[in-house]
């Protein structure tokens, strides 16, 4: 089971993304949009391991003491070179790279813990094969709050990734 542990994202923020990302999903069809219910901030991607183990290890990482995080965001970026993928991000308070530390010992499915430095961030598109990320115009700032974290499973299918809680803590 592929498994990743995020922060959710208020519904109000996620429904102002998914009313930005509904005029751009018309104009770009080459770009596959993240549906308002699969937006969310990861904090890290596990891939097949037990969901049994992460759960234990996510209650003795004491996850309610980082949260609240608040966030403001306030730009765009791309990964991958041709550009892949179109994120979301800005300003996020400090417990959320303490908190991506703490899950980063975690082991993945291939024994790692995650090492390397953590940005936060939010996917609204991928490129479809062969295309790549335009120019796109951010919106204005958005400002909130996450006082949940949950574990999720990630199946892939035709039509895009389904995700399905497992676990959840928060405030």
């Amino acid at each position: 089971m592929r498994l990743f542990i995020a922060m959710e994202l208020p519904s109000e923020v996620r429904r102002s993304i998914s009313d930005w990302i509904e005029p751009l999903s018309r104009q770009h069809s080459d770009l596959r949009w993240t549906s308002c219910e699969n937006l969310h901030v990861t904090l890290r991607f596990l891939g097949n391991v037990n969901p049994d183990s992460v759960i234990q290890k996510m209650k003795e990482s004491q996850i309610k003491s980082f949260l609240p995080v608040e966030f403001t965001l306030n730009r765009l970026g791309t990964f991958g070179r041709p550009s892949s993928v179109l994120w979301v991000s800005g300003k996020f308070s400090e417990g959320v790279f303490d908190l991506a530390e703490k899950l980063g010992s975690i082991p993945d499915d291939r024994g790692l813990t995650k090492t390397c430095r953590y940005c936060p961030h939010i996917t609204v598109a991928r490129a479809r094969r062969g295309f790549s990320i335009p120019f796109l115009p951010w919106r204005e700032s958005l400002i909130g709050a996450s006082s949940t974290i949950g574990l999720y499973s990630s199946e892939l299918t035709g039509k895009g990734s389904v995700y399905t809680i497992l676990h959840s803590t928060g405030l």
